[in-house]
């Protein structure tokens, strides 16, 4: 049977949540979960970076393109059809 507890590693000595009563001679695996610094950021942009960006409305004075959300589906269309063959 595999039972998980969890504990805190602190001055080299594991501490454990709960007081655990566990029999002379059980056999005990550590497994360590190294949790990502907070400093560590995720790739790639925030939705207020992207809404700065000039990724925004850089179609905006196309004459070529009346009803953008068609536009949009044709290109994702020739994408799929780009990836067959």
């Amino acid at each position: 049977m595999v039972v998980a507890y969890q504990g805190t590693v602190r001055g080299g000595q594991i501490q454990m949540e709960n007081d655990l009563m566990l029999p002379e001679g059980a056999q005990v695996y550590i497994v360590v979960v190294e949790e990502p610094a907070a400093s560590a950021r995720p790739a790639g942009i925030t939705g207020a970076e992207l809404a700065e960006s000039e990724i925004v409305g850089m179609w905006a004075d196309r004459e070529d393109i009346t009803d953008s959300a068609a536009f949009a589906e044709e290109l994702r269309r020739k994408a799929e059809r780009r990836g067959r063959g």
